[in-house]
């Protein structure tokens, strides 16, 4: 096609995701290129609200489709790059171009994971228009069993194509300016069922920062070392925080190499006073850690601290020096028992997220650590000492236990909450002996199963396990087998 064509508007091949690699639109005869020109002209010239309700009609109704509807409509004229720049998405899942179905070749689905990191490396609006990247586990691995309702999927990275996507993606990552304006990368590599191949190592660590200019929300889960044992130091750690050109405001460590004490002591001196979100999860975090997060965190909102050593002694600390917290995760905490409730209703009573997953056996953990459910009446009292007797301001519980729900005293302490305002459960309820029918729940309550009730239960949405503050890795694949 001629450039003087090109000039005109003429419609080209779309550049952005395209699952049929070198396709090319067919060649005109010159009068019907004239017949479209004059008809693109009369489409431009129409006002800036009919152009914009047109084009935001016709945009495809899944929002990662219209990265691909953001291209044709910018490659069809110049005159409709602005009206292009608001329809194309903010956030990107890199998992959702896994099985992709082109806009321009409908009924056909396709692996774009490639191509769509590709066109982030290599078409600058795309990259500049980019916010928020997620990368689950379902990002960069394929589906071996697509029907899994009889028994668990099973997952694995090939050594093909699935690694030129790990490869793709790292390049992207090291890149000088690669992502100017991201705010938020959510990289999660490890599920129930898979931990993914994923490496950091310092020279991740120290080509992200100029890579991601602009972030402000960083998270990292289920990533290893390069070698079995590989951990990353204290001083690697704090060299990575301090090139960070921007303020972090929200820092999600789970299963990092080498979480420990002296890597919290390392970091947080540097961003502890901006964080309003801190997640961290290891064996060798203690109360020594939590002595520095009290110290140099005073205005956090959301917490989570999984799979540690962590005593009441410091988790009171903490909390005590951030009253404010809404969100509190302390799942997996083997050093926990039945006085974190009291701790709990004494510094944040105004709680609207509280998890206590346990996933290990009972004889792991060094105290009973089936502490929400016992103690939930102290919380929802105490709230509603707070709200006049109203309702409660707690709306999301998470009580992964097998345990939980298997008395009589509990259930009718979770009926409560659920009457006084409570929204979302989610439990392991495949174990559990009471049935959400049982519950009475009305209207508008969700109920969830934990990833270990993973295919068995049919009637209630399949979620996380280990949950990370608003990332995608909680709910990692919207597919046949997720039942909502």
């Amino acid at each position: 096609m001629s450039s003087n064509s090109s000039s005109r508007g003429s419609i080209e091949e779309p550049a952005v995701v395209n699952g049929n690699a070198g396709y090319r639109p067919r060649k005109k005869p010159r009068s019907e290129h004239s017949n479209n020109d004059e008809s693109l002209l009369e489409f431009v010239s129409l006002p800036d609200d009919a152009l914009r309700s047109v084009l935001s009609y016709s945009a495809p109704n899944v929002d990662h489709q219209r990265w691909e509807w953001a291209g044709i409509v910018r490659q069809t004229c110049k005159g409709l790059h602005r009206f292009a720049s608001e329809i194309t998405p903010s956030a990107m899942q890199l998992g959702d171009f896994a099985r992709y179905e082109s806009v321009v070749r409908p009924g056909k689905l396709v692996d774009a994971r490639g191509k769509i990191l590709q066109a982030l490396s290599e078409v600058r609006w795309m990259a500049e228009s980019l916010t928020e990247f997620h990368v689950n586990w379902m990002g960069v691995v394929s589906i071996v069993n697509e029907r899994p309702y009889k028994y668990r999927a099973r997952y694995k990275a090939r050594e093909g194509e699935d690694s030129i996507v790990v490869a793709d993606l790292f390049s992207l990552l090291m890149t000088p300016s690669s992502l100017p304006n991201l705010k938020w990368l959510d990289v999660a590599a490890c599920s129930s069922d898979y931990v993914l191949g994923i490496v950091i190592e310092n020279d991740l660590l120290t080509l992200l920062p100029s890579a991601l200019p602009s972030v402000t929300k960083l998270t990292l889960v289920g990533l290893r070392g390069r070698y079995k044992g590989a951990l990353i130091s204290p001083s690697q750690s704090e060299l990575f925080i301090a090139q960070l050109h921007s303020t972090l405001t929200s820092l999600s460590l789970i299963h990092f190499p080498g979480m420990s004490d002296c890597v919290v002591a390392a970091i947080l001196p540097l961003i502890g006073s901006n964080l309003k979100c801190l997640e961290l999860s290891g064996f060798n975090l203690t109360d020594g850690a939590m002595r520095v997060i009290a110290r140099e965190c005073q205005n956090l909102r959301s917490l989570s601290i999984t799979d540690s050593r962590i005593t009441v002694l410091g988790l009171s600390n903490v909390l005590s020096a951030n009253k404010n917290i809404v969100r509190l995760n302390l799942s997996d905490n083997k050093s926990l028992g039945r006085e974190t409730m009291d701790v709990i209703v004494r510094h944040t009573p105004q709680l609207q997220e509280l998890r206590n997953c346990t996933w290990l056996r009972d004889y792991m953990y060094e105290k009973e650590t089936d502490w929400l459910v016992g103690g939930l009446d102290s919380l929802i009292d105490e709230q509603l000492r707070r709200s006049g007797g109203s309702e409660i301001s707690l709306r999301t519980i998470a009580i992964a236990k097998r345990t939980s729900l298997a008395t009589d005293v509990n259930v009718a302490s979770l009926r409560r909450a659920l009457e006084r305002g409570l929204k979302i459960v989610e439990a392991e309820l495949y174990t559990t002996t009471v049935r959400p029918s049982s519950w009475n729940t009305p209207d508008g309550v969700i109920i969830r199963a934990l990833a270990s009730d993973f295919p068995r239960c049919s009637f209630v949405d399949y979620t996380y396990t280990v949950h990370v503050d608003g990332s995608e890795c909680n709910y990692p694949y919207q597919g046949p087998y997720t039942t909502r």
